[in-house]
């Protein structure tokens, strides 16, 4: 999954990849899908993702249930997962709508998520105040 949350598939990892369908089409988070980070357990695809325009923008979950027809996949409404609320996440900054393209400096939003799993736990790691650190967090909750 790309930016936008457009899909792409090939049979090779080294090799070309076919565009296909964006299962967020139709939905509010169309076109606004900046990052994602995916996680596969079952038939299930979670993505975690930030969305430019939100205020403040932040970490979001949808699940996309895997089925053999990937032209049918949709993404689910999406949650919550993370908002800045510490202060070293930039809280000390107004809320603002978030924009397309880098973060010109420090902002009160969250991005750029990345997901691990290791012996059952979740760990999300992303970038807080716009582009301006990382951190991470146990979201492991969140997929139960």
């Amino acid at each position: 999954m790309a930016r936008l949350g457009v899909l792409g598939r090939s049979k090779d990892l080294t090799g070309v990849f076919a565009t296909g369908p964006n299962p967020f089409d139709g939905g509010a988070w169309a076109g606004r899908v900046r990052h994602v980070a995916t996680l596969v357990r079952g038939n299930t695809l979670y993505v975690f993702f930030s969305a430019i325009g939100d205020t403040p923008e932040r970490i979001l979950l949808s699940k996309i249930a895997l089925s053999p027809d990937w032209t049918t996949w949709r993404a689910s409404q999406p949650i919550d997962v993370l908002r800045p609320s510490a202060s070293y996440e930039c809280t000390a900054l107004p809320v603002v709508t978030s924009k397309s393209g880098e973060a010109e400096g420090p902002e009160r939003a969250l991005r750029d998520p990345g997901v691990i799993e290791e012996k059952g736990r979740v760990i999300l790691f992303y970038s807080y105040c716009g582009e301006q650190g990382l951190a991470a967090a146990d979201v492991t909750a969140f997929l139960r």
